[in-house]
């Protein structure tokens, strides 16, 4: 009896290790199965890249490195990005003997984050006037940065455009000005200059100009600076610790641009080294324009977290002490100010539809969606008469 009971005893923890087996078989395999569709659908999580197109600019500190190739990558996209002979992200047909309708200036809203080249607001404004505008767009670039590479341009090309468009982006392009000049480019991030990012094994470091190790990660994302470790921040695989340098002004809100900080309702913004630095680079923006018989354009993009203040409650803000549209406002009124032909893009997302604005902005990500652009590029269009 005893023996009897042991063999089904036996028999009993041998079909448990068979049927676990079993299981755990079938979950690896489904795990496969599961990523190989990923992989021939191309459907999300994508892997993430080092965005290796940049090269160091000794005027700006970073440019696109010409004839290079690279991807953007998250969950919501996955797109291609190369870099034309003449260093812009266009269509490599574009060259210094194109005869270019508009220049559009821009950060990476001008330059297409999140989209293929033929989905920029550049290359939708081209296909809706039937005429070349050029991008001159680059992820991170300032006010002082884009008049720069307008200058920089206008003496590549050997044809001068009718207009010159300037997409700002009000929810860090304020911020990125006080930077200008202090970043450069190692191993493909954007890092402080006199800084380094080296690979160690699998780890990425950062050090100083001293080689001094200052942080270090396997995820090709750095982590950001102790005090801003929360779920709202989107940090870019271009890296730079400048624009968290300072504490934002509005200290419980911590989100991926300087938009609380710069909108805190006690902050004359209008007294702001932000806006010194900025109506500065805009008077050159006109200036250079006008010196040279081009039509100065400005088209206000901006950010979702202004039009939709429950994300930057969300993300911990105060928003009784926020002026969402200060920003907006003081840009609109200096185009106005100038006479200079002009759209704010924030009334005209915000009359949309709900279904409509909904597909303005990607979920997670603050850039706008190929229907995003194409809508900002029509609505561009409508303004050069």
């Amino acid at each position: 009896m005893s023996e009897q009971k042991q063999t089904k005893s036996k028999g009993r923890l041998l079909s448990t290790l068979q049927n676990t087996l079993l299981v755990m078989c079938s979950v690896i395999i489904g795990l496969l199965l599961v990523e190989a569709a990923l992989w021939i659908l191309h459907l999300p999580p994508y892997p993430e890249r080092v965005y290796n197109v940049l090269e160091v600019d000794e005027e700006n500190g970073f440019r696109f490195r010409p004839n290079s190739v690279s991807r953007r990558s998250s969950w919501e996209y996955d797109t291609p990005v190369e870099i034309n002979s003449i260093g812009m992200r266009d269509y490599g047909s574009v060259g210094k003997d194109s005869q270019p309708f508009a220049f559009l200036l821009g950060d990476s809203f001008a330059e297409g984050h999140g989209v293929n080249v033929d989905q920029t607001i550049a290359k939708r404004l081209e296909a809706k006037t039937g005429k070349l505008v050029a991008n001159l767009g680059i992820a991170s670039a300032g006010t002082i940065d884009e008049v720069n590479i307008f200058r920089r341009y206008m003496s590549i090309f050997s044809h001068k455009p009718k207009y010159a468009i300037l997409l700002f982006y009000v929810g860090n392009d304020y911020y990125d000005n006080p930077r200008h000049g202090k970043q450069t480019v190692s191993n493909g991030y954007l890092v402080d200059r006199g800084t380094t990012i080296v690979q160690d094994g699998n780890w990425l470091v950062w050090t100083d100009d001293h080689g001094k190790e200052m942080r270090r990660s396997k995820n090709p994302q750095f982590h950001p600076p102790k005090g801003y470790e929360n779920k709202f921040l989107d940090w870019s695989k271009i890296y730079n610790l400048f624009a968290w340098a300072n504490t934002p002004r509005n200290k419980n809100c911590q989100i991926n641009n300087a938009i609380p900080g710069l909108l805190d309702s006690s902050y004359d913004f209008g007294s702001s080294n932000e806006w010194k630095l900025t109506k500065q680079a805009l008077d050159d923006f006109v200036k250079l324009a006008k010196d040279n018989s081009v039509i100065p354009v400005i088209a206000i993009m901006p950010a979702k977290f202004q039009l939709n203040p429950l994300l930057l409650s969300n993300a911990g803000c105060n928003i009784d002490k926020l002026d969402a549209y200060k920003s907006i406002n003081i840009l609109e009124n200096y185009a106005k100010e100038n006479s200079l032909i002009n759209i704010n893009l924030a009334p005209v997302f915000t009359s949309l539809p709900s279904e409509e604005f909904d597909k303005l902005y990607y979920k997670i990500d603050v850039h706008l969606t190929p229907w995003g652009n194409e809508f900002t590029a029509n609505e561009i269009a409508k303004i050069l008469n």
